[in-house]
């Protein structure tokens, strides 16, 4: 993980006492009446900083800097009271951006309130459905090898999304399945994780594609297998896996098909709101870094 990566905090009063690894480094302003504190957490995240720090990056495997790189670097350090200014406009810029957030994880919340709701909880079967074996009413079997060479990061458009154990990997010049079909992770610490492909896709051999060999709503399944927790039957310590086997002996609560097709709806229009959500999600927060910008360059206050 390089710097760019890493989360930059806040530390209030009532967060106190705390304890820091190694690898934090802490500030204190030591002049209130030259720098405002709350100013320097914003200019820590501005792309003017991050230059700084990756000048002064070492190391190739484990990439680091510590506090004797931080104090050969500049910051802009305005009068106290346009600091003042600038905080107070990115703070209430930022309240914004978390206020949308919270929307995505509420709208999250609801519909898995409402699948409990009409299925119960699916590992206790709750409501009492009939019981079937994931591997009597699905198919399942791993993906197919691909090199990582083939693998691209950014999808130039006439590529298809490649999905391994742990969700999406990046974009292939070829497709090994077509349909909308949940994938199971088989390998890793993440293993048992869930994900919904839609269209044409590449599965590696790291994912399971679960297909229903009976009628069922997919959309349903792949729900109703992120709620089962499938991490909890991995195996093995240095290298967690599940294996097809293993999975085929999964039960799993078999609801009716008009009630899961319900779920699906209401699911389904949730999913369109939130790729609404998201849209202006980026662009506030593309607003938020133009933002951040102009404060620190001078343009929003003279």
């Amino acid at each position: 993980m390089d710097y760019f990566d890493r989360k930059i905090a806040f530390v209030k009063k009532e967060h106190l006492p705390l304890c820091m690894n190694t690898s934090t480094i802490r500030f204190k302003s030591l002049n209130k009446e030259f720098l405002d504190i709350n100013y320097f957490y914003y200019f820590l995240k501005t792309d003017f900083m991050k230059r700084q720090i990756g000048y002064f990056i070492t190391g190739s495997a484990q990439l680091n800097f510590g506090p004797s790189h931080l104090k050969k670097m500049k910051v802009i350090i305005p009068p106290l009271q346009t600091q003042k200014k600038i905080v107070q406009v990115l703070k209430k810029a930022e309240k914004a951006l978390e206020k949308r957030k919270e929307v995505n994880k509420l709208l999250d919340e609801l519909v898995k309130s409402r699948f409990i709701e009409m299925f119960g909880d699916p590992i206790l079967n709750s409501k009492g459905w009939k019981v079937k074996l994931l591997g009597e009413v699905c198919e399942m079997k791993a993906g197919k090898n691909i090199k990582a060479s083939d693998i691209y990061d950014e999808n130039s458009g006439n590529l298809y999304p490649c999905y391994g154990g742990n969700g999406l990997r990046g974009y292939v010049e070829q497709y090994s399945h077509e349909g909308n079909i949940p994938l199971i992770g088989r390998q890793g610490a993440l293993c048992g994780n869930v994900k919904y492909a839609q269209g044409k896709f590449y599965a590696t051999e790291h994912a399971v594609v679960t297909q229903p060999t009976v009628e069922m709503n997919s959309y349903w399944l792949y729900f109703l297998l992120t709620q089962l927790d499938l991490n909890r039957l991995s195996t093995g310590a240095a290298q967690p896996g599940l294996t097809v086997g293993k999975l085929n002996f999964v039960e799993i609560p078999m609801a009716p098909i008009t009630m899961q097709n319900q779920f699906a709806d209401l699911a389904n229009q949730v999913d369109k709101l939130k790729f609404k959500m998201q849209k202006g999600l980026e662009e506030l927060e593309n607003l938020f870094n133009s933002l951040m910008q102009k404060a620190f360059n001078g343009q929003l206050f003279n």
